[in-house]
Formats: structure tokens, C-alpha cells, sequence
């Protein structure tokens, strides 16, 4: 035959408690012993006999009492059956003229409490030689390794047995109450979870450490701004230039300084008094409009005519034109190079604040480069806190699963309970109506 243990566990599953099944059949063996009926009742009976020593009976821990006998000498040895007084009338059953009177042929006892026990007293008081036996029930103790239950009816062990399963189940119910799974997938949870708000500082401070270096860079674009709009100090130098290269030309695009032979023609032109006094001194040795020598002022005229005087007087007359010419020449240079020197001034400080703009530039990008430096590292902890929320999910999940399969668990415990209970009830309902005593059938005529 199977342990109980292996029965229980053949109904509910593993219980994984040794000890509680022990107590739940011991449990079981003390109900199902007091509901049954008187016949059956006699079956667990046990027995207690009281002499001298002790004069009473401890009834903690002791069945109810089926009945009590008391060996009486004046009745030939034989065994009486003690009739049961109330505690109340416990001194009337020393008072020979009362109903309750107790003697050697008309034993009693009665039940009372003292210091917190349940005591049994017989009287007469029992000695050495006219013993009182109290027939009790007697509880079984029933352990998970037993197969059997002694001083026990064997048509009732199964009930021993569905009581221990159904508080097995009772049991097994009350551990899904509390699974450590689930309890360490909640703490992993609320531990990703508390990491992410710290990651999620890290990020704020990234954050505002790339504001801080675009607000410098914004700072950096405002004063190139400054330098290179329309009305700063890049574009004054530009015009200024622009200005400076206008006067090389004259109005309608004409060149002032430089430009076609109609520069050579212009009366305000400095190229055109050059050109006078040089037309002049040609003439003056040799004018071309003059026919050569037959002109009375060229130098050849005077050379043919072998006057050494005006020869000389005339070249002075021609060198002092070349003079003026190169006078004239000299004041243009002079303008062309004051011209010169104020666009490649302005041309420098140009150059000087496009460096200047350069480095700005420089500037702003190393800017921009730490900024982006910074919220690239916002986005790895970004990264990061996707990582944890997906594991916290992870462990969610796993949270949830083992939550539906403890429902499961728990609403089969619940039916499977239900199922034992109704059969316990049955069986007990069953062993209760033994003690029923059957109609008598009327004779038939």
C-alpha cells in the first residue's frame, strides 16, 4: 500500500512539507474520530485506568469519554458502569440522602476544571484494588511515511486522507501568494528602472553642457555677423575699396587713369597735358607738322641754318616740356599710388578681418565639435536607458508569465479542492448515517 504521502501527492502534487502533512493527517484523525458514529467511535477507543495514583484524569490531549467502569469488591470483583453528574452536584454525591450519592455499587464521576486543565474525577475515589477505567477516544497519531492508522476504522483512512489534501491544497494556494520569482523579476524591475533616472541625469547634464557651448557659438556667429552684414565694418572696408578703384575710372565708365587714346584727348586728363608737352618738344627738334627743317623753331631748322645759339635755346625749350611732362607724370604716379595704397589698406584690414572671421570660424566649429561631442554622449546614455527599459521589460514579461501560470495553478488548486471537499463531505455524511438507527419493518400479514 502507498504511503500517505504518496496519496496526498497523487491528488494535489508535490507539497514539498513533510511536517504539515503529519499535522494535517493527525488533524484529520481527531475531526473525522469525533464525528463518527458510537459504533465506530468504539474502534478508537483507548483506555485510562485510575487507582490511587492518580485519583483523576487529565482529559487536555484526550478524546471525548465514552464511558467509565469502577471495580467495586462488594460486587464480587465485578466491573460497574459510573454514571456522569453534573460538576454542580459533585458534593451531593458524598450525601448518602442524595440522588447523585456515589458508593462502591453506584459509582460517578463527573468533569470540572482546575488550573487550567480538564480533569476527570470518580467516586468513590479509586484505589489499588478498585480501580476506575475510563474508556476515551484515543487520537492517532498518523505520519506522511505511515500506511496505515492505528485504532482506526480502515474504512475511514481516506477521509484521513482528502482532509490532509484538501489542507494541502489550502497550503499550496496560500504559496502562490508569495512567489520569489516574481518578487526578484519586480525587484530587477524597480532596480533598472532607478538606474534609468540616474542615467537620465547624466543625459540632463549632457544636455546642458551642449546648450552652454551653442550659446558660446551663437555668441562667436553674432560677431562674424557683425563683421561680415551689410553694415559692418567688412563691408565699409569693401566699399571703400570700391571707391577708391571708381576714381581710376571717370563717369559713364570712361578711364580716368587708364583707358583708350580718347584718355590722350581729354582736356582735365593728366595724360593729356603729358602728351602736350611732349607733342611740344617733338615739335620743338623736330616738328612733324612742320616739314622738318623748314620750320623756324625745331632744332633741325636752326641746325640747317647753323645756328648753334637757337639750337641750344630750343633744346632747353624741348627739355623743359619733357620736364613738365614728367611732372605731370610724376603727379599721376603719385595719384595712382595714393590710390594704390588706399585700396591695399583697406584691402589689408579685409584680409586682417576675414582672418579675424576665419578664426571665429575656427572657433565655432571646435564649439560645435564639443557640443556635438556632448550630445553624442546624451544619446549613449539615451541608448543606455533603451537598454534598461528593455531589459525592465524583459523582466516584466517574465513577471507576467509566471503571474498567468500562478492563476492557473491556483484556480486548478481551487476546483481540485472543491472536487475533494465534496467527496469528504460525502464520506463523512456516509460514516455519520451508520449511526442512525434503521426503521423497524412492520410485519406483513
Amino acid at each position: 500500500m502507498a504511503t500517505f504521502k504518496v496519496q496526498i501527492e497523487d491528488l494535489v502534487g508535490a507539497v514539498g512539507d513533510d511536517a504539515a502533512l503529519t499535522q494535517w493527517l493527525t488533524d484529520g484523525v481527531k475531526e473525522i474520530t469525533n464525528i463518527f458514529p458510537p459504533n465506530l467511535k468504539e474502534k478508537c477507543m483507548t483506555e485510562t485506568t485510575l487507582s490511587n495514583s492518580p485519583e483523576t484524569m487529565d482529559l487536555d490531549g484526550v478524546g471525548s469519554v465514552l464511558y467509565v467502569t469502577r471495580l467495586s469488591a462488594n460486587s464480587g470483583g465485578k466491573r460497574l458502569p459510573c454514571r456522569q453528574i453534573p460538576i454542580s452536584y459533585a458534593d451531593s454525591a458524598n450525601d448518602s440522602t442524595s440522588l447523585y450519592y456515589a458508593s462502591v455499587t453506584d459509582p460517578v464521576y463527573f468533569i470540572s476544571s482546575s488550573n487550567d486543565a480538564v480533569i476527570l474525577s470518580v467516586l468513590p475515589t479509586p484505589t489499588a484494588n478498585q480501580t476506575a477505567i475510563v474508556y476515551h477516544l484515543g487520537y492517532t497519531a498518523a505520519a506522511y511515511g505511515d500506511e496505515l492508522i492505528a485504532n482506526f476504522p480502515d474504512e475511514a483512512e481516506y477521509l484521513v486522507v482528502l482532509y490532509a489534501s484538501i489542507k494541502a491544497l489550502q497550503r499550496l494556494q496560500n504559496d502562490l501568494n508569495t512567489n520569489n520569482d516574481i518578487t526578484t523579476a519586480f525587484t530587477a524591475i524597480n532596480t533598472e528602472l532607478d538606474e534609468t533616472q540616474t542615467v537620465c541625469d547624466l543625459i540632463n547634464t549632457q544636455v546642458d553642457n551642449a546648450v552652454t557651448e551653442i550659446a558660446k557659438a551663437v555668441t562667436e556667429a553674432g560677431e562674424i555677423a557683425t563683421q561680415t552684414d551689410n553694415s559692418g565694418d567688412f563691408e565699409t572696408a569693401l566699399d571703400a575699396i570700391n571707391t577708391a578703384l571708381d576714381k581710376f575710372r571717370a563717369d559713364g565708365s570712361d578711364p580716368a587713369l587708364f583707358g583708350t587714346d580718347d584718355t590722350y584727348n581729354t582736356s582735365d586728363s593728366e595724360m593729356t597735358r603729358v602728351k602736350d608737352a611732349l607733342d611740344k618738344a617733338r615739335n620743338l627738334v623736330d616738328g612733324a607738322t612742320m616739314s622738318g627743317d623748314t620750320e623756324p623753331e625745331s632744332v633741325q631748322y636752326w641746325l640747317n641754318d647753323e645756328d648753334t645759339e637757337m639750337v641750344q635755346a630750343t633744346l632747353q625749350t624741348a627739355q623743359t616740356e619733357i620736364q613738365r611732362a614728367q611732372a605731370h607724370i610724376a603727379e599721376w604716379n603719385a595719384t595712382v599710388q595714393a590710390l594704390t595704397a588706399e585700396v591695399n589698406g583697406f584691402s589689408q584690414e579685409v584680409q586682417a578681418r576675414a582672418a579675424f572671421t576665419g578664426a571665429k570660424s575656427k572657433a565655432i566649429q571646435s564649439i560645435v565639435a564639443e557640443a556635438s561631442a556632448y550630445l553624442q554622449a546624451a544619446q549613449g546614455y539615451a541608448a543606455e536607458i533603451q537598454s534598461k527599459i528593455n531589459i525592465a521589460q524583459g523582466y516584466l514579461a517574465e513577471s507576467n508569465a509566471r503571474m498567468a501560470r500562478d492563476t492557473q495553478k491556483y484556480q486548478w488548486y481551487q476546483g481540485q479542492q472543491i472536487k475533494l471537499q465534496q467527496d469528504y463531505d460525502k464520506g463523512i455524511t456516509m460514516l455519520a448515517a451508520q449511526g442512525i438507527p434503521k426503521p423497524q419493518q412492520r410485519e406483513t400479514k
